[in-house]
């Protein structure tokens, strides 16, 4: 399905503002669909799901953001009850004021090969080159690149590993690497190496 337009914006619910990103205008879908994982990634959150309902939980605090019932097997979120339906969506979305064309296939190109510039960087080294290729100083090609996205994709700190052994072989830890790429001699193409917690022996 064609992709008109990609804008940023917001999403109002009656207990909390929902920051949304690189969103895709598809005239010819039937329903407005949200992706939990740009949710997620974008508001610092993490979903639950169950049979019944969904939470919507802020990852440093704990707090539950939003929470919302299960409805014909798909998990609806309502609006704040003075706005109507479409008002509510098209404000979140807010269209209006941050809507830029989809990148083209040759700035996205070039964007990849000058190091992921931002695009006012981009539009100016292209420019003074002459190049046939046009970006628009404001759109943002930042959002609409999976390197760049995935580059700033962050998780919470590990839990500390408190734990230590007494005595050797208490504790072992292992890893394995492969398939390499050559076999070895005997034709094997994976290696495991084990490390003794207490002695560092491995």
């Amino acid at each position: 399905m064609p992709v008109t337009h990609v804008g940023n914006g917001k999403l109002q619910t009656s207990s909390h503002c929902f920051r949304l990103d690189n969103i895709l205008r598809v005239p010819n879908l039937a329903s407005n669909l949200l992706s939990v994982h740009k949710l997620c990634l974008q508001n610092n959150a993490f979903c639950y799901f169950d049979a019944n309902q969904f939470l919507i939980v802020d990852l440093a605090t704990g707090k539950v953001l939003y929470q919302g019932l299960s409805k014909d097997g798909v998990y609806t979120i309502s609006f704040p009850s003075h706005l109507s339906d479409d008002l509510a969506f098209s404000s979140s979305l807010a269209f209006k004021s941050s809507v830029h064309a989809p990148i083209s296939n040759e700035a996205m190109l070039w964007h990849q090969r000058l190091g992921h510039p931002c695009s006012k960087l981009l539009h100016s080294a292209l420019s003074s080159f002459n190049n046939h290729v046009a970006i628009s100083v404001h759109s943002d090609i930042c959002s609409q690149c999976k390197s760049c996205i995935s580059a700033k994709m962050h998780k919470l700190p590990f839990p500390q590993h408190v734990k230590s052994s007494s005595c050797p072989l208490q504790l072992v830890h292992s890893d394995v690497w492969g398939p390499a790429p050559i076999p070895s001699v005997l034709g094997y193409k994976y290696y495991v190496i084990f490390v003794d917690d207490f002695s560092r022996f491995t």
